[in-house]
């Protein structure tokens, strides 16, 4: 009896050693963790799930502007460092320098995303701006035109010339569609060159 008890006593000591062992060196993995490489591989995480391009570049730039923030606050940009605190004060100084609350709001929802993935990673152990509400902005109502309006905007392009009738094309396809000027469609359109086909078998370049 003594002797089971024994040897079992030695392997819960000799389990906890490893556990102890694997959790230093989860610490220490953590302690090199820079700004760069995880961010590095949040963005390459959100091209494998295929998101645009402008959503990417759009996380980017907003991980990029609280980066500079810590820096210049004297904070880590070590990840698994950050708190709650730390947020706070970035956002903080955010208003400081006059942003937009909408500007701040988008900041704080890369950066929830952003240590989303980084705890489902394990490459830190939780998310510091997981509690942080977002801040209140005013609802602008942006007016429409009106269909007189509309009638009299189809009107102004010369739709005799390549120009007019290519702007005219635009124009449909935007109130047609609802496309935004972010869709590669519309700079597809306003650089296309056509070739103009006569009857007699000449042609123009436009």
């Amino acid at each position: 009896m003594r002797d089971w008890r024994s040897s079992h006593a030695r392997g819960v000591i000799r389990l906890a050693k490893r556990r102890t062992t694997i959790a230093n060196e989860i610490d220490e993995r953590l302690g090199e963790l820079t700004w760069e490489q995880a961010a590095e591989q949040f963005l390459d995480s959100l091209r494998l799930r295929n998101l645009a391009y402008h959503t990417r570049r759009w996380h980017k730039e907003n991980l990029h502007s609280v980066a500079k923030s810590l820096k210049e606050l004297d904070y880590t940009t070590n990840p698994a460092l950050l708190t709650e605190a730390m947020i706070r004060d970035v956002i903080r100084r955010m208003m400081d320098y006059s942003l937009s609350p909408t500007t701040i709001n988008h900041r704080l929802r890369s950066l929830k995303q952003f240590f989303s993935y980084l705890v489902t990673e394990a490459m830190v152990s939780k998310n510091p701006a997981d509690r942080l509400d977002k801040q209140k902005t005013k609802k602008t109502i942006i007016e429409t035109f009106t269909e007189e309006q509309v009638a009299l905007l189809l009107t102004m392009p010369n739709k005799a010339t390549f120009v007019g009738f290519r702007d005219y094309v635009i124009m449909l396809l935007l109130l047609d569609t609802g496309l935004g000027e972010r869709y590669q469609v519309i700079s597809f359109f306003l650089s296309v060159r056509i070739i103009c086909l006569f009857r007699d078998g000449t042609c123009r370049k436009g």
